[in-house]
This record gives structure tokens, C-alpha cells and sequence, in this order.
């Protein structure tokens, strides 16, 4: 074959190439990462971005939580914070003793400091494509700033959202009846007489070793129907579930089941009458304070 020839087919074949062979153009996960504890409080940053016309359609406000969300590869759930209407099924993972990724579905991955109140990373290609395609894209300079975590709202939620909730108040709730069963929370007992009806209610709390209440009970009612409510505690004080038993003169029976979000809203509330012609009960439309669960206790 020529020389002249040869180097006529192998520039045709590499520029074949550069239009139609596919190549990934990622950055590799870091291993060493501390992973979060499954009930640590999510972490909200304000991002900003080098002014590209690709980061001008990036999310401004990022939300990471704790919830693993199961794949093969170490990920956990993130969410376009309130006000974002994009990016609410998004993704974070460790990377490296010191560093963050954060993605979403088609996205560059974000690689962030996990520390400091002004944390400088980048924005670093993540998608398959053609050599010409890679030389024509470049990483771009992101600013994460740590800001206060907004409550999720009934607006701003999602299915995702709502389902995370519930299954952190039944991890929950789990945990507390494993330490019940194991005797490891401490029993106290308070009855008071109520001047309204003349009637007594109960309380009693069970509070771990290091004195945080995790689950209050409490028992009242009227002349017609009693009520008893058991309301589980996160380790900072937030009712993120409560389960109340109800039963009246007429021999009907219910149960409610509340979940709560972080931010104590009701994300799902499920009401079931178990025996009886029925009967006009209330709903839970309050949680207690562990703070002042003894004077509240007739209302």
C-alpha cells in the first residue's frame, strides 16, 4: 500500500472516530468517604455557578439527607430545595475523605469540600459521547455555601419525599420499641385531675440514658370515649410518629397512625376503624412538647 494512501484511509478512519465512536467522559468515584448515620439531619447548601448557558439551567438550593437509596453503588437522595421546581429527584455520595458528588438524572456531577462555609469545587463532565463531542465541553467552577434546611412543605414535597418520611418515622419507631424491649429507656409516670371534666389523665415518658424523651404516652377522654396516644421522639425532640387507640360507650374501636417530616408536618395520616357501628372521633391535630408533656396533658 502507499504512504500517501495509508495516511489518506487512517485520517479518514480517526475522523470517523471523533463524529461516531461512543466514549465515557466521568470523573471516578473516591473511596474513604464517612457515610451519613441513616437518622443524621440533612444538609442544605446555596450553589452558584461560573456563568455558562449549561449552569444557568442548574438548581440553586441543594438538600442532602441521609436516606441510601440502594443501588449497587454508594448514593444518597438529595432534593432541588423549596423554590426549585427542577432537580427533585437527585443524588449525593461521598467521594474521598474530604469531598462530596452531587447528580441528577443527565447532569454533570457537582464535586464539592464537605467543610467550610464557602466550599469552591467543580462542575465535571458526566456523559458518553464522541471525541469531538468531549473536546467541546470543560469543567465550570461551582460555590456551595451551607444554609439553614427549610421544612419540606406540602407544596414543595414529593412522592419521594413523603416516602422517605415515612419510612424515617418507622425506622424510628423501630428503634425505640428495640430499646423498650431491651430495658434501656426510663419509665416515668405522671397522673393529673383535670378541673375541666373532673376526669384523670396519664402520662408516661421514656427517656434514654442521656435523658431524651422518645416516646410519650398519654391516656384521656370524656364520659363516652377514651383515648390513648403513643408519640415517638427523634433524639432532638421531634414527633415524627404517633399512634392513637380509641374506643367508645357503643363498643367502637379505632386506630390512627400520623407520620411526621422533619419540620413536624403531617405527610400521611391513616385512620381505620377496627370494631363497632363507628363513632364521631377526633383526629389528632397536635403534637406534645416534651418540654411542658406534663401541664399539657388536660388540653
Amino acid at each position: 500500500m502507499r504512504p500517501g494512501l495509508f495516511i489518506v484511509i487512517a485520517a479518514s478512519l480517526f475522523a470517523i472516530a471523533l463524529l461516531v465512536l461512543p466514549i465515557p467522559h466521568h470523573i471516578d468515584a473516591l473511596p474513604g468517604g464517612a457515610r451519613p448515620s441513616p437518622r443524621s439531619a440533612p444538609v442544605c447548601l446555596e450553589l452558584s455557578y461560573e456563568d455558562t448557558s449549561e449552569s444557568r439551567e442548574s438548581p440553586r438550593t441543594i438538600r442532602l439527607t441521609a436516606d441510601d437509596l440502594g443501588r449497587s453503588e454508594v448514593w444518597y437522595r438529595a432534593v432541588g430545595g423549596p423554590g426549585d421546581k427542577l432537580y427533585t429527584d437527585a443524588w449525593w455520595r461521598p467521594a474521598g475523605p474530604d469531598s462530596i458528588d452531587i447528580a441528577w438524572h443527565h447532569s454533570r456531577i457537582l464535586r464539592l469540600p464537605d467543610h467550610g462555609t464557602r466550599r469552591v469545587g467543580r462542575a465535571a463532565p458526566n456523559f458518553v459521547g464522541t471525541i469531538w463531542d468531549q473536546l467541546k465541553v470543560r469543567d465550570y467552577i461551582v460555590v456551595a455555601e451551607p444554609t439553614q434546611c427549610i421544612p419540606l412543605t406540602a407544596q414543595t414535597s414529593t412522592v419521594a419525599d413523603t416516602a422517605a418520611a415515612v419510612e424515617s418515622a418507622r425506622t424510628l419507631y423501630h428503634e425505640v420499641e428495640a430499646a423498650l424491649l431491651q430495658q434501656r429507656l426510663t419509665k416515668h409516670d405522671t397522673t393529673v385531675t383535670c378541673a375541666v371534666n373532673g376526669l384523670d389523665a396519664r402520662g408516661t415518658l421514656y427517656s434514654d440514658a442521656r435523658g431524651r424523651g422518645r416516646r410519650l404516652d398519654t391516656e384521656g377522654g370524656s364520659d363516652d370515649h377514651a383515648e390513648g396516644v403513643a408519640t415517638y421522639f427523634d433524639t432532638v425532640g421531634r414527633p415524627r410518629f404517633a399512634f392513637a387507640q380509641r374506643g367508645a360507650v357503643n363498643g367502637t374501636q379505632q386506630e390512627e397512625r400520623v407520620y411526621y417530616d422533619e419540620g413536624g408536618r403531617v405527610v400521611r395520616r391513616l385512620v381505620k376503624r377496627t370494631r363497632g357501628p363507628g363513632y364521631s372521633f377526633d383526629t389528632l391535630t397536635s403534637t406534645p412538647r416534651l418540654a411542658t408533656w406534663v401541664r399539657d396533658l388536660c388540653g
